[in-house]
């Protein structure tokens, strides 16, 4: 992955870089006019600084998805999709309802009320990563199958051969 820089506006003449691709994130202490900026953002700014998590919340903007869908959609493990959507449920990025046997989650929209950047880079910078377009091509894919959970799997919807 290259090098991907997040350009945060947190008011009107203070901005906020933080390097998406760094891997080191023990001690991070991020500063601004003296003023110490909470853990709850350095969470949700660590939450993003993986690639497979910034594609769940390009998916997530458009619909309600369960793990096996995503799993499907963006072609990764089961285990890999349910780690990144638990880590996007811990700093409250998105929201979780179980509906029988499986688990749907969806965008939490009223964190944008506190961090509104997270709207803005949801709904028009991820969009210009080139994979988060082949995963939005992918789901409007699905959402013309007319597949379900039960049958995905075993579909060859995604499957290149």
């Amino acid at each position: 992955m290259g090098k991907l820089l997040l350009l945060i506006k947190l008011d009107s003449d203070i901005f906020l870089e933080y390097n998406m691709s760094k891997i080191e994130y023990s001690n991070i202490q991020l500063r601004l006019e003296g003023k110490k900026i909470n853990n709850e953002l350095i969470n949700i700014l660590k939450a993003l600084a993986h690639e497979n998590r910034l594609r769940l919340l390009n998916l997530l903007s458009e619909q309600e998805l369960c793990v096996c869908e995503v799993r499907n959609i963006m072609d990764i493990t089961q285990s890999n999709a349910s780690r990144h959507l638990a880590k996007l449920r811990n700093v409250n990025l998105v929201n979780s309802e179980r509906k029988e046997q499986w688990v749907y989650y969806s965008i939490n929209s009223s964190i944008f009320e506190t961090y509104p950047f997270l709207q803005q880079l949801i709904e028009k910078e991820i969009i210009e990563l080139e994979i988060c377009q082949k995963d939005k091509k992918s789901l409007l894919e699905y959402n013309k199958s007319n597949l379900s959970c039960e049958v995905l799997d075993d579909s060859d919807l995604f499957n290149d051969d």
